[in-house]
């Protein structure tokens, strides 16, 4: 008998609250240590024929190395929390990493400070690996010199397997 009266809209269904879904975990500041906060939202977006209801979790309150911590986050990720997260190991695997010499002169390099910008450079005795083009912090200038040696690194055995092919068809 219930459904006929709400049918005949006698009886008004009782509202179902939704309840707030699970946070997400974040990670926290590989530098200060320090965890955003979050805040959920729902966004509603309207499209030409129907009503899209999204739930987001945005992150409050940043530490002061948020700037240099989403400089290694991924471009087109739309969640924040995701894009925290992925930065931040980002960043740890980047400062967990030693720095290797030079694969050109074998030296371990030394910081000095640019001239153009108040960040620290590192910098070897043969300059082979230096390239200072927007990097915008010191994280950004380890990882850079640690791709870089990687990639001289190839070219030298790409280099000696070249040669070793040409020495065994002569």
């Amino acid at each position: 008998m219930n459904w006929l009266k709400r049918l005949l809209r006698l009886e008004e269904p009782e509202p179902v609250e939704k309840p707030e879904p699970e946070p997400p975990v974040v990670e926290p500041c590989p530098i200060c240590g320090l965890t955003p906060k979050l805040k959920h939202t729902c966004v509603t977006r309207n499209y030409p024929y129907y009503c899209l209801g999204e739930d987001t979790w945005s992150l409050l309150e940043w530490c002061d190395h948020g700037e240099s911590i989403l400089s290694f986050a991924p471009l087109f990720e739309s969640d924040d929390v995701q894009k925290w997260n992925t930065a931040c190991q980002r960043l740890k695997t980047t400062i967990d990493e030693p720095i290797p010499e030079c694969p050109a002169c074998g030296e371990k390099p030394v910081v000095q400070p640019d001239l153009e910008s108040d960040i620290p450079q590192l910098v070897c005795s043969c300059n082979e690996l230096l390239s200072n083009y927007e990097i915008a912090n010191i994280y950004q200038r380890k990882g850079e010199w640690i791709y870089r040696c990687k990639a001289l690194k190839r070219k030298q055995d790409n280099m000696k397997e070249l040669k070793q092919l040409i020495g065994e068809t002569q």
